[in-house]
């Protein structure tokens, strides 16, 4: 990181993970631009891994079977300065492998995570919604090899 001053180390960069909202997905797209796209996330309880959801179908789905290489973009806490020209902002990158999880239950486990993580819904209503569209969606485990944070306030 070329601004030392502005990195970020150690819990706040898993607090950012844990209370971020969503990131921007990077794949690699062979012989075209790199396919970037807006995700949630969910941090792990071992903090070593992400899950990350979507369509069953789709070409991000294509690119993760296809690859398996990612980068994750999270920036939180955003403060536009007009007056002053500047942003304020928490950011974190993380690079990482990407794989389809393909257990029922360890989908079940970390859907219920998303919803307790992004829904007021009662239990019983979680395992409803997620069982009604469980075909239909896909759970991916986002292993972090790299992370990097920065701030600027």
């Amino acid at each position: 990181m070329r601004r030392k001053d502005r990195e970020i180390k150690g819990d706040r960069n898993l607090e950012i993970l844990e209370t971020g909202v969503w990131g921007t997905l990077s794949l690699n797209n062979p012989g075209k631009a790199p396919y970037a796209v807006p995700m949630h996330f969910l941090l792990s309880e071992d903090k070593t891994f992400l899950y990350i959801h979507g369509a069953a179908d789709g070409h991000k789905n294509t690119l993760i079977r296809h690859d398996g290489k990612a980068t994750l973009t999270i920036v939180e806490n955003v403060l536009v300065s007009m007056d002053k020209f500047n942003t304020a902002y928490d950011s974190v990158i993380l690079t990482g492998d990407i794989e389809p999880i393909v257990l029922k239950d360890e989908k079940i486990q970390a859907l219920t995570g998303f919803a307790k993580k992004y829904t007021e819904v009662s239990n019983t209503d979680t395992l409803n919604f997620i069982n009604s569209f469980l075909p239909r969606v896909a759970v991916f485990k986002f292993k972090i090899n790299s992370l990097s944070g920065k701030s600027h306030r």
